[in-house]
């Protein structure tokens, strides 16, 4: 009797639980026509219920029917995370172009100095401890464009004085050029940088790093003069880069985009018979040759309102730099490349006032007697009136400064082709 009354119980209580289940499903479903209530509908069919499991029911009822629906809402967000996850690019695509632009930029930015870190401990610093008994050597090494005007003038007067009033141009042209480059990627030299794997950095100057100016003017000046011997060349090459790296001056990138500048100036100078051209304006119209000059003044402003003038140096760089020097030292990337364009600006000008006209090349020496006495004769002269004007040259005010500095690097094909000449006579040179 009671196995009967308490099976009646159950079957009661699953009926009860049956119907209290179709009225909130069909509460829920009448809700949803309306356009909202839940929580209303659900409060009126709770209230009318008289059992604590038809509320329990009812309550497992909603949730289950809210789940349903907020995981049919959701379902488009996860198909398409889960599209993105197969195909990456079209999350990018999704994403800001702006902020994409920005996330890549900081990446390779990233990329970058590691690969600077990267030369700085496998390949400067090793350089610097293997090749420190050959400082000396290195120290002349460092003067580098030096050598190589002081090579043009020697090989003016004593070698080829045609091929070598045929491609003298190409000097201010390269250091220009390398100017505006060095200006617009505003690369900091090795030597500069504290840390991590610092390298010390033995010569003091305050231009950037990229493209290597020493590098370019050796490969331009050297492919050109030496065009017949091209072993020797890519020798040197390797030589003065090994040094500029010696020196804490230059990353191997540096030295390899300066090489590649120079052989493509070279190239195209050669090829685009630019030698002709100039030489046939010296003949008929100097003036006209100085007015094509211009637009390298105007490019020159130019950058340097736009990229130089507020450059910012941190104050980590100058201490850095400054740590193998007698002083403190300030490295000023705006005055440095200002007195490069204007040196390479006079040496531009006074060659297009001063050079002779091919035909009036002075001739090469008969003997060894005359060879050695123009190149003695010729460099105290050429080096006597440079040091003067720069003993003379004042730091301030800057307009003073850059014009003399524009005559120093003038008083060179000065020397060269008007008072060269006339010491030769008088020593009996010619």
């Amino acid at each position: 009797m009671n196995r009967n009354s308490q099976s009646s119980n159950i079957q009661n209580s699953a009926n009860d639980i049956r119907l209290r289940s179709s009225a909130s499903a069909a509460t829920i479903s009448t809700e949803k026509q309306r356009g909202g209530g839940r929580r209303r509908s659900f409060a009126k069919s709770s209230s009318s219920s008289s059992t604590t499991s038809s509320s329990a029911s009812s309550l497992a009822a909603y949730y289950a029917s809210s789940l349903t629906s907020t995981l049919a809402s959701f379902m488009p967000l996860l198909l398409q995370y889960s599209c993105q996850q197969k195909h990456p690019d079209q999350k990018k695509l999704n994403q800001n172009p702006k902020q994409s632009t920005a996330d890549q930029s900081h990446t390779n930015r990233t990329l970058f100095r590691d690969f600077c870190c990267w030369q700085r401990r496998n390949i400067i610093g090793p350089l610097q401890k293997l090749l420190s008994p050959l400082e000396s050597l290195s120290k002349v090494l460092n003067e580098a464009p030096v050598l190589i005007v002081s090579m043009w003038i020697t090989w003016y007067w004593c070698v080829d004085p045609k091929k070598t009033m045929r491609g003298i141009f190409l000097v201010p042209i390269c250091e220009i050029i390398n100017a505006f480059l060095k200006q617009l990627f505003q690369h900091p030299r090795p030597g500069w940088i504290s840390g991590p794997h610092p390298v010390l950095y033995k010569q003091w100057s305050g231009e950037y790093s990229f493209p290597s100016s020493d590098m370019q003017l050796v490969a331009c000046c050297c492919s050109f003069l030496f065009s017949d011997y091209p072993g020797s060349v890519a020798c040197l090459i390797v030589v003065v880069a090994i040094n500029r790296m010696y020196q804490g001056a230059h990353y191997l990138h540096d030295c390899a985009a300066g090489t590649a500048v120079g052989l493509l100036l070279t190239w195209i100078y050669v090829h685009l018979q630019v030698d002709r051209h100039i030489h046939s304006l010296l003949s008929t119209s100097r003036v006209s040759l100085m007015m094509m000059s211009l637009p390298f003044c105007l490019l020159q402003w130019l950058i340097y309102h736009k990229f130089t003038k507020n450059a910012h140096i941190p104050l980590q760089w100058d201490q850095k730099a400054s740590t193998q020097m007698k002083a403190y030292k300030k490295i000023d990337v705006v005055e440095a490349h200002l007195k490069m364009f204007s040196g390479m600006y006079g040496l531009y000008v006074f060659l297009i006032l001063f050079m002779p006209p091919m035909s009036e090349a002075i001739p090469p020496p008969d003997n060894a007697t005359e060879f050695y006495a123009r190149i003695v004769v010729g460099q105290a002269l050429v080096v006597g009136l440079f040091l003067i004007i720069t003993l003379l040259s004042p730091n301030h005010p800057a307009a003073l400064m850059h014009t003399l500095r524009a005559i120093r690097y003038g008083s060179v094909p000065f020397t060269t082709f008007l008072m060269c000449p006339g010491a030769f006579s008088l020593f009996g040179a010619v």
